[in-house]
């Protein structure tokens, strides 16, 4: 298994070779990916944990630590034990995917190919569906903005009929990590705004995070992935997926607990200047792309109020 980044269309002959290794396997989930080594179950994502092990250890709660060694030694999500009855399995693999997605065939396949050239998705061809145990198939869909790349929506929380469980439905959320990335913005506006009250004169140095793909830095226990399968409607291919999916329950409060750890460890090296470091005191922050500020502009004033008093210093 390797990286293609210069991948097309998924490649009929590796899908071949991957059903047999999968045959090899009993067609089992779990033992099929374990099979296909350390590229898709992310050992490199642990190598580089083991780097800042002892940076994460000072900057972060016990709480938090120990949930970030879990999804990088263990994997995501945190509990799932269900039984999948055989007729609510059927129910969802006749069940296809959503008019969105149908209608939008050859956008899903680009997308699709994408995840499965990244290996964060494993294809197989879609007949042996039926055969393959520890599996439970989800519909896809589709969301299609202007000038944003088309984004796959995997539809856990779909229910084919009252009666139907969804994956959703059997993801155990009572131990979860709150999620707060969807007030990001208004969180950073707003500590802006308390940072000019309190410093009304003084140049304020920011740090500005994006991680693409954020989701897929999150990568499932061999053992969930058949239960997060999906199909594409013109391939005639079957996805596990080995990293999160956009639409899982789980994926959320996982991504955040990987989320607040970055965001902690970002303040805990940053030069307050605003400078590159001359002597990075860790390896990893050679990478930072850090830039230079442009020149000094006037600075406007800031009024207090009830809600926004400033930032202690």
């Amino acid at each position: 298994m390797r990286y293609r980044p210069e991948q097309s269309a998924i490649n009929q002959d590796i899908v071949s070779h991957q059903l047999l290794l999968a045959l090899r396997c009993d067609l089992t989930p779990g033992v099929f990916i374990r099979a296909l080594g350390t590229q898709v179950t992310g050992e490199h994502r642990v190598l580089n944990m083991k780097k800042i092990e002892h940076i994460l250890r000072q900057v972060l709660s016990p709480r938090h630590f120990s949930k970030l060694l879990r999804l990088f030694y263990t994997g995501s999500p945190d509990r799932i034990v269900a039984n999948d009855k055989a007729a609510n399995v059927t129910l969802y693999d006749t069940a296809g995917n959503h008019t969105s997605a149908t209608a939008n065939a050859p956008v899903i396949d680009i997308c699709l190919n994408k995840d499965e050239r990244n290996l964060h998705a494993i294809a197989l061809p879609s007949f042996i569906s039926k055969f393959m145990p520890h599996k439970h198939r989800s519909p896809l869909a589709v969301l299609i903005k202007d000038q944003k790349s088309p984004r796959v929506i995997f539809d856990a929380s779909f229910h084919p009929n009252p009666d139907a469980i969804a994956i959703n439905d059997i993801i155990d959320m009572e131990d979860s990590w709150h999620i707060s990335y969807g007030q990001t913005f208004e969180f950073y506006v707003n500590w802006i705004w308390n940072v000019r009250i309190s410093h009304p004169n003084e140049p304020i140095y920011q740090i500005a995070d994006d991680v693409q793909g954020a989701f897929r830095h999150i990568v499932y226990h061999p053992d969930v992935v058949g239960a997060h399968s999906f199909t594409s409607d013109t391939s005639e291919l079957l996805f596990l997926p080995t990293s999160s999916v956009f639409g899982a329950t789980s994926s959320g409060c996982e991504y955040m607990i990987f989320a607040d750890g970055r965001a902690t460890t970002g303040e805990n090296i940053a030069d307050p200047r605003g400078a590159i470091p001359a002597e990075p005191r860790y390896e990893f922050e050679k990478n930072i792309p850090w830039k230079e500020l442009p020149a000094p502009v006037p600075f406007g004033s800031v009024n207090q109020n009830v809600l926004n008093t400033g930032v202690f210093t």
